[in-house]
């Protein structure tokens, strides 16, 4: 194991590692130009050379359709006398991201992501150490979750495969002082360490850094660059100076990774990945140059518009009667023998053509990016004002439904792996005493605490995933209209369906049946104290018994019968309304959850 923990052989490949990094990122910092504008990062801007921003409205119209709230996790096992520490660990989990703002987090995620790669970390701050992780200072003992800057990160320069890398490694700013006053570091090496870098290298950063303030603040704390090195096939974690700044003779620490064995590392993209390369497409570069050239129109546009102006040409004969018009007031009669000697004439103004090729571009735009004018809510191509075929609309709202709704998943899986990394410190965790609260039934809460002494079984037989649309966010209008739904046409029917199967002998669980369609709709805990009964089944059983016997007349259950069961109950839809349904249901929840952002 000699070779894996050289410091020479380690520090030389965290260098390559970083190289093979610099171009993606250059090409990201482009990316991100385009997305927030030369008015985000120059002193003057020239007014009207980005007229729409088409990235920054794509990237505003995705990000809250993915995440709004908080995830809700949910833990189980195959095995049953392990379910209740599974439901302690996901009650743990959620009240966590509550505390810890997970939200934001992933929000920056998602958006880091359409830019290619979005980095979590996920760690905990081991008692009697200091951290600090992008500028935030970690309690000793907490166990965090945050972005990595991807400037600051890499892996093996010959890696092909991210969940195959030998090296995983992230660079960090510290204060000298803290190394000198944290144990387990080479104090030696750490007196040696060069002072950060003063120039800027992250051109993401140097948009609103300058070289001047970083060397200002890092003179003030004598600032270092470090590099946490994670090695999978020892399950080793290694300190180490910046290679990139020089070498040396050994690690500022060598110890093992006390962390779950995938490491500290979860990484998000959404596009497909790309054989024999570690590194995925960044949406944002399929749409980069059709945003350019739909601003180029534009702008060709608003010129052609500037320069339209009206005139008037006259014969010089008519010089008396140009004076008197231009003296008139609205409504005024000016006499002339020749009413054609005096015109006016426009001059200028825009093309046509110009107008349609703008449209056609935004509709060609919409269908590379996924249609963010559908999932924002806004009118799709071909919608009321446009001009395209229903059969393209068709097309332009299938993309929407599908392309979100694939995000989501990836979203949800990636996020699942967060959280089960989170939950592996908190299963590790000797002294943990967290208070949980549960709803039970009849909307009221009971106190748990998760403590060592209720973790049974194997962390490995415990399996985590997202809720889904748990990060989404329903508009109050649409929750209370799926309430009014649910109580005035789900329930009879349920009520109905119980009915009769006890009249043929068959038991049926309203309960059970109404919560998961309260869940699936997202409005459990509206609805929760409504129907949630411990005794119902032996209030059915009491009312079978003493209620009216079937006198053999048509009556409530024979007359509903007779006219196709429940007169409020839905019709079951085809596979083509369902299909149709679809980019209707991703329209209205855009709607809902971009409500008044503009």
């Amino acid at each position: 194991m000699q070779e894996y923990v050289d410091p020479g052989k380690v520090q030389e490949i965290v260098r390559l590692g970083f190289v093979r990094m610099t171009r993606f990122c250059k090409v990201r910092a482009m990316l991100f130009k385009s997305y927030v504008s030369h008015y985000y990062y120059e002193n003057y801007g020239i007014e009207g050379s980005e007229p729409i921003n088409l990235v920054f409205n794509t990237i505003r119209s995705f990000v809250p359709n993915l995440v709004m709230q908080h995830p809700v996790t949910h833990v189980s096992t195959r095995f049953v006398q392990q379910r209740q520490s599974a439901e302690l660990l996901g009650l743990a989990l959620d009240e966590d991201a509550k505390v810890t703002g997970m939200k934001q987090e992933l929000r920056a995620w998602v958006t880091n992501a359409m830019f290619g790669w979005g980095m979590m970390k996920v760690g905990v701050a081991a008692k009697g150490d200091l951290v600090q992780i992008d500028n935030i200072l970690i309690d000793p003992g907490q166990v965090y979750a945050t972005n990595v800057p991807l400037w600051d990160w890499g892996f093996d320069p010959a890696c092909t495969d991210i969940n195959k890398a030998k090296l995983l490694f992230h660079r960090t700013t510290l204060p000298r002082q803290w190394l000198l006053d944290t144990e387990g570091y080479n104090h030696d090496l750490v007196k040696k360490l060069p002072r950060t870098r003063t120039d800027i290298q992250n051109d993401t950063a140097r948009m609103t850094i300058s070289d001047e303030a970083k060397e200002a603040v890092s003179h003030m704390q004598d600032e270092v660059d470090i590099v946490e090195c994670y090695i999978p096939e020892i399950e080793a974690l290694v300190t180490m100076c910046d290679p990139t700044q020089g070498t040396q003779p050994n690690y500022l620490k060598l110890g093992e990774f006390n962390g779950p064995k995938e490491g500290p590392y979860v990484p998000l993209s959404f596009t497909p990945p790309v054989e024999g390369n570690p590194f995925p497409v960044a949406p944002v570069s399929i749409w980069y140059d059709l945003a350019r050239e739909t601003n180029a129109v534009f702008c060709k546009i608003l010129e052609q518009i500037r320069q339209q102006k009206d005139v008037g040409l006259y014969n010089p004969a008519q010089v008396d009667t140009v004076d008197q018009i231009e003296e008139a007031r609205t409504g005024d009669w000016v006499p002339t023998m020749d009413p054609k000697g005096v015109n006016i004439v426009s001059v200028g103004g825009q093309n046509q053509r110009n107008e349609a090729a703008l449209g056609q571009l935004q509709t060609w735009y919409n269908y590379l990016s996924g249609n963010p004018d559908q999932i924002s809510g806004k009118v799709a191509p071909g919608g009321q004002g446009g001009g395209t075929t229903a059969t393209a609309t068709q097309v332009a709202q299938s993309n929407a439904s599908i392309q979100v709704e694939d995000m989501r998943d990836i979203l949800y899986d990636q996020t699942a792996e967060v959280q089960r990394r989170k939950a592996w410190y908190f299963w590790t965790d000797p002294l943990i005493n967290m208070p949980l609260t549960k709803r039970v039934s009849g909307g009221e809460y009971v106190q748990l605490y998760l403590t060592p002494e209720q973790r049974q079984g194997d962390f490995l037989s415990y399996t985590f995933r997202i809720k889904q649309r748990s990060m989404s966010r329903l508009d109050p209008m649409t929750r209370s209209k799926r309430i009014e739904t649910f109580c005035t046409n789900i329930m009879p029917g349920a009520f109905e369906t119980a009915i009769r199967a006890i009249q043929i002998g068959q038991q049926f669980n309203v309960v059970s049946y109404l919560t998961k369609i309260a869940s699936e709709w997202d409005i459990l805990d509206e609805v929760d104290e409504l129907f949630v009964d411990p005794n119902h089944q032996q209030k059915m059983a009491v009312y079978m018994a003493m209620g009216a016997k079937d006198t053999g007349q048509a009556g409530t259950a024979k007359g509903q019968a007779a006219n196709s069961a429940n007169p409020m109950a839905n019709g079951v839809m085809t596979n083509q309304q369902e299909a149709n349904a679809m980019p209707q249901q991703i329209a209205a929840i855009s709607q809902s959850v971009n409500q008044g952002a503009m």
